[in-house]
């Protein structure tokens, strides 16, 4: 009921005069119990979640200090790490011509756009989420161990941000996107690193004030320090593909717990 010029209100009269239908007190007890039991799983599983993504930055802490070494199949250390630009160790391509009005839940192509590089993906891709049926020559395509940057975004942190392509398919990939091509290296390496002890020196490439910008040319200047060994880079890859796969499946538990209470409150309530 509007009562106010502008600002829809109830008054307390006319609270206290709205009707509610409401069970017998044994029954509210039970639905309460059941919600109550609800929310308490769903608590337990978003402290499972924190864990895992907790125990996945203690990690990459560890591994890209090199503290924490793999060894190789003979128990063996592997050589020393080397430092390198990135330029000596990917090719650099750009996206190009795909934007959400391309975008089409049933197409036929898979495809990625900037925004989704930092607001749906991590630091490897192993699933694409959005479809296309734009087909042109003019499209860029990238596959398996390339690497994706935000070349646009509106803050620093938007762009600082790397997702590694572990993907079977090919994919379209929209404008404002810098593609890495590693020559021989892991490309899930490299994007780990980038997201973990090289944010920083990616966050201090970025230009502009309102929408921010990062250009591939400066990108090639970084130094990252890599394994010798492209078996220890692909452990490393290995490592935190089955990590990031835990996380993905501990969100989808906790959005179906969610999804489950929310149609038991429409089906209790309506």
């Amino acid at each position: 009921m509007n009562l106010g010029a502008t600002i829809n209100q109830i008054t307390i009269g006319v609270f206290k005069k709205m009707k509610f239908y409401m069970p017998i007190e044994p029954e509210q007890q039970k639905i309460g119990d059941f919600f109550s039991k609800l929310d308490r799983q769903i608590e337990l599983e978003e402290e499972k979640l924190a864990l895992l993504e907790e125990q996945k930055k203690g990690y990459m802490q560890k591994i890209f200090s090199q503290e924490l070494r793999f060894k190789d199949e003979n128990g063996e250390e592997y050589p020393a790490w080397e430092e390198k630009k990135l330029g000596e160790v990917v090719a650099f391509e750009k996206g190009r011509l795909l934007g959400k009005k391309d975008l089409s839940e049933e197409g036929q192509f898979s495809c990625i756009l900037y925004g989704e590089l930092y607001t749906t993906y991590g630091a490897i891709i192993n699933r694409i989420r959005s479809r296309t049926n734009v087909k042109s020559h003019n499209l860029k395509k990238a596959e398996n161990n390339q690497i994706l940057i935000p070349s646009s975004g509106e803050t620093v942190e938007d762009i600082a941000t790397a997702s590694a392509l572990d993907v079977k398919e090919e994919v379209y990939i929209g404008g404002d996107i810098n593609i890495l091509i590693p020559k021989k290296d892991d490309g899930r390496f490299i994007s780990l690193s980038l997201n973990s002890i090289n944010r920083w020196d990616i966050s201090k490439l970025a230009q502009g004030k309102t929408v921010v910008h990062l250009y591939n040319s400066d990108l090639k200047k970084l130094d990252i320090n890599l394994p010798n060994s492209i078996k220890e880079q692909q452990k490393i890859g290995n490592f935190f593909s089955k990590l990031d796969r835990q996380i993905e499946i501990q969100s989808q538990k906790i959005d179906l717990l969610k999804q489950r209470k929310q149609g038991f409150l429409q089906k209790m309530f309506v």
